[in-house]
């Protein structure tokens, strides 16, 4: 059989912890994160990716996910996203890739519940265009990226889009093999409230 995965996520708000640990697991699935300055409504967010399998285009989605939000547009020093998604919530469609994700091949679940992304630096690139550089982390292995993001605020409310894009072979995700695209995009909506 055939599948194929995402790398993640990177997500506006994708996080923070060691992928690896039982704690970041736990909070994986529990209600999102309520610090920095934004709380996120993970009901109408959602990181999904798109990814291709002998040429066939599909889309996927991570249903469990946890962010921490600190930004002020008007002054970006102590700017910073937290995010920790859930890998064992994977849904890419179809049945056989659901088996395949969490095998040890791919994500390999068991030991990397988690993906992390960290933001060390947020800056603004104008009308409304930012970009976070932190560090990404996908069954146990680490790299800096960099998240471009748009984000439209209207008094407390708040809402990003963010898309990544990310070879997955450079996180141990697959086979090399042709059938499968190497390249997958991260795409990412969040939706959040002001904290008072």
């Amino acid at each position: 059989m055939r599948f194929i995965s995402s790398a993640v996520f990177g997500l506006l708000l994708i996080a923070c912890g060691e992928a690896s640990t039982s704690e970041a697991a736990e909070e994986s699935t529990a209600a999102p994160v309520v610090k920095g300055n934004w709380q996120v409504d993970a009901d109408t967010s959602s990181v999904k990716f798109r990814a291709s399998q002998d040429g066939s285009e599909f889309e996927g989605e991570f249903k469990k996910f946890t962010a921490e939000i600190n930004l002020d547009p008007d002054g970006l020093e102590g700017a910073y996203i937290r995010a920790v998604i859930d890998i064992a919530s994977v849904d890419a469609g179809s049945d056989d890739r659901n088996g395949a994700l969490p095998t040890r091949e791919w994500f390999h679940v068991k030991n990397f519940p988690v993906a992390t992304f960290a933001s060390d630096n947020i800056s603004s690139t104008g009308d409304g265009t930012y970009v976070a550089k932190g560090d990404l982390a996908i069954k146990g292995v680490t790299k800096q990226v960099s998240l471009p993001f748009t984000l439209t605020i209207d008094e407390d409310d708040a809402v990003s889009t963010a898309e990544l894009d990310l070879s997955r072979l450079e996180y141990g995700l697959g086979p090399k093999a042709d059938w499968v695209d190497k390249e997958v995009a991260v795409l990412i909506e969040i939706k959040a409230t002001r904290l008072d």
